[in-house]
Order: C-alpha cells, then structure tokens, then sequence
C-alpha cells in the first residue's frame, strides 16, 4: 500500500485563464479533443474561422486540461508542444502545475486510472443524459491523488510511455491488416463472374423466443457487436445477459449472418455456431456447397456492397428488405478450387488479424494493471545509487 502523501489537486494546480482566440474569417482553426482512458489529446477536427460561432481558447503547452463532460471516462491530458496553436471550447479547463511538487504527465496518468475515474463519476453532475454530467473545476480541485517525489513520477511517466509506444504500435499493425483483408478481398472477387445471391444461399431460419431456456444461454449477435467491414464478432453475449424479449433467428453453425439495416457499413459475420441474431440481420444458409467463409467475403465485397446502398433509399434509417436482397448479384470463384484459394488466404488474414488483437487487448489490460500497481507501489520505483531507478515487483509482474 502506499505511502505517498495523499494530496487535493489545489495544493499541486492553479487554473490557468486560457486566451481567447478570435480567429479571422480565412483564419484555419484546429480544435483538440481529450480522448477517453488515458489516451491523450488529438486534432479532432479543423475549420475556417468564418465558420467558428462559439468561444475558443489556445491550449497552452505544459498545462493539464480535462475534459468536464468526460472527466468519468478517464478523459485527461498533458499539453505538449505540437499542440502549440491549437483551440478548445470552455469545456476543457487547463491547469498550471506546480514543477516542484509535480509534473503535467504523472498527473495525467494519475487522473486517467480507473479509480480517478470512479471516484471522477461520482462526483459528476448534469440534469441531463449521464454522458452530459460535467466534472466542475471545484469539485476536481478537491480530489486527492498520491504524489510521490518528481524523480518517481518521471520514471512512472517513462515506463507507461513505453507501454503506450507498444500499444500504438500493435494498433497500428492491427489496422494495417484490416487495410491488407480488404485489399486482397477485393483484389480475389472483383474479377470473379457474378451470380444471383440466391443461388448461393437461401433464408431458412425462424424467428424464436430467447427467452425460451432452449435458446436463452446462446450467444445474441445484435448489429452493434458485428464489426464493420470485417465482420467479426465483438463483445456479443448471451440472450439471457442482453435481457433480450423480442423474437430473435436462430442462426445454424454454418449460417452467415448479414445486418439488413445500414448496409453501407458492411456487417456480414460468419460466427462458426449455434447463436441468435437480431431480427435486424438475416441468417444467410450457404447452398450448393458454397463455403460460409466465403460467402461472408464475397457480402463484404464492394460490388455487392454497392448494389445494397443504392437499394436502401430509406433517409432516417437505410435497410435493405428480404426481397431486395435477393435481388442481388455477388462476386463468386467459378470453381471449387478457386473458392478454396480465395477463403485459404483470406483466412490466413483473418488469422494474423485475430493474432494481433488479442495481443493488443491482452496489453491494454496488462497496462491497466501496470498502472495500477506503479500508483499504489505494488511494483515500486525508487532511486539507486548514480540517480538510475529500479522498479521492484512486489506483488504484479509484467
């Protein structure tokens, strides 16, 4: 346990009174966000400054800004100096720190750990939507964080660093292969003959009752947990946990599953077992020995994809119906062996793709425990002889 001082955030900051920035009309104005746990500043987004109707103010480099209507989502940073220039709105407070007490990058990472957070939520107000409650400037100065000696902080600061530095890199090797699927994707099928969708499949599947304690404990694949343009599955759970009550289909090991509504964000999922889908999806049952696998391929194609958005007309929410579905062509091998190409190599992806996923969650979770530990000296960091630092596990190893 440690025993750092425990101290209020006002004994370490002092709230900085941000210039307002009054942009000219040809002006190009950058507006930072806060991203949520931790995850540091980023350009959201840029505009003319004609087109700035609201207050903005410059973001000054060194400060700790937060953000009051997610401060509960662990949505905290330091400022560095590539955002020199760049705007917020009144809702990102900023605060000076105090160098000999603190730095900007332990604070961050303080405020950006789950129990900050919790303790950050209950003290967020709003009349509103628990996504609009604000942290108030007050109420954050009163919270009280460990505050270990600068030295230390540094070192906590280096070591997650060098934690986030691998993170960034698994996610950037897990988006690059998402970028490779869809290429080789469209590279196998674009030049492959195009056949009527119902001569590769056929609608089978009835609705049934999940509450019924024969489907009850089945994975639900509601829309949400399909991922767009990929199709995996992501965070599904069962019938019974998702308290669904509503008519769902019952969906074969061999079935594909094809969310009907927003066709454009491509949501076609193979799941490989007995589950339940959302009535907002249909159960696609592979014919003629067409693989599954590939038929969820050739789904997420662009050709196909194209024929569903231009069949979707509706504004408020576009959903291609039963009948137009099947008025559609997709992109199929003409032989067995090439459809077996085609679903071998994509596989291989898909593969290396779930491979780096589960790395990459298994690191955020190990970073969050890492974390955790540095804060309340479970792995202890301190001083050694020549001013170089040892971190001593105690309790968690990573």
């Amino acid at each position: 346990m440690s025993d750092w001082p425990l101290v209020s955030l006002s004994s370490l900051l002092a709230q900085h009174e941000p210039e307002q920035v009054v942009p000219g009309p040809d002006d190009v104005v950058r507006f930072a966000g806060v991203r949520w746990y931790g995850a540091g500043l980023f350009v959201r987004e840029e505009r003319k400054g004609v087109e700035v109707k609201g207050k903005c103010y410059a973001l000054k480099p060194g400060t700790l800004v937060y953000n009051r209507l997610f401060a509960w989502k662990q949505s905290f940073a330091a400022v560095g100096s590539d955002f020199d220039g760049v705007v917020v709105s009144n809702e990102f407070p900023q605060f000076v720190v105090d160098s000999e007490l603190a730095t900007p990058e332990y604070l961050a990472l303080y405020c950006s750990s789950p129990m900050f957070g919790e303790e950050a939520f209950a003290l967020s107000t709003g009349a509103t939507a628990v996504s609009r409650n604000r942290l108030k400037e007050e109420d954050f100065m009163r919270m009280r964080v460990s505050r270990p000696p600068v030295p230390v902080q540094r070192r906590i600061v280096e070591v997650m660093t060098a934690v986030d530095e691998y993170i960034n890199t698994l996610e950037a090797e897990e988006s690059a292969l998402v970028v490779l699927l869809a290429a080789m994707r469209q590279s196998m099928l674009s030049e492959s003959p195009r056949v009527p969708l119902a001569s590769v499949c056929e609608i089978k599947s009835k609705l049934v009752d999940p509450r019924d304690e024969d489907y009850a404990d089945l994975i639900h694949i509601g829309v949400d947990s399909i991922e767009k343009g990929t199709g995996r599955i992501v965070g599904a759970r069962t019938a019974r946990e998702d308290a669904m009550i509503s008519g769902k289909y019952l969906v074969g090991e061999d079935d594909v599953v094809y969310a009907k509504i927003r066709p454009a964000l491509r949501k076609a999922a193979f799941p490989g077992y007995v589950a339940l889908c959302s009535a907002d999806a249909y159960p696609l049952s592979p014919l003629n020995g067409t693989p599954p696998e590939l038929l969820r391929e050739a789904l997420l194609e662009d050709g196909f994809t194209a024929q569903t958005t231009a069949l979707s007309t509706r504004l408020k929410m576009p959903k291609v119906n039963r009948k137009e579905l099947f008025s559609t062509t997709v992109a199929m091998p003409p032989s067995d062996e090439d459809r077996l190409n085609v679903v071998k190599r994509l596989g291989a992806v898909r593969a290396q793709l779930e491979a780096s996923s589960a790395e990459l969650a298994r690191v955020r979770t190990a970073r969050a425990a890492l974390l955790g530990a540095l804060l309340t000296r479970n792995i202890e960091v301190s001083l050694c002889e020549g001013d170089e630092y040892r971190a001593d596990a105690t309790e968690t190893r990573i």
